[in-house]
């Protein structure tokens, strides 16, 4: 088990209700997805079931929030590790 922060559980909160999915931020962090969904399901967020949604339309949401996590990475880590004053 690899211990994390509370900003880290607060940059996981902020990426979500940014529209990320569970999936894109599970991998940014290094994290497994059910460890990103319990954290997220203890704050109450609103996880919503994407199944319904075209399967093209989902991968093109997911192919553009990769290209966006990546972009802004650098940034967010910062943010977790105490860095920055407020998140990117």
């Amino acid at each position: 088990r690899i211990p994390f922060c509370q900003r880290e559980k607060a940059c996981y909160i902020k990426l979500r209700r940014l529209g990320y999915s569970t999936n894109i931020i599970a991998e940014a962090f290094g994290r497994s997805y059910s460890v990103i969904y319990r954290v997220l399901k203890r704050h109450r967020l609103n996880l919503k079931d994407l199944r319904k949604i075209p399967r093209r339309v989902r991968q093109l949401a997911a192919q553009r929030q990769r290209f966006q996590i990546r972009k802004f990475f650098r940034a967010w880590e910062l943010w977790c590790l105490g860095e920055g004053e407020k998140p990117p």
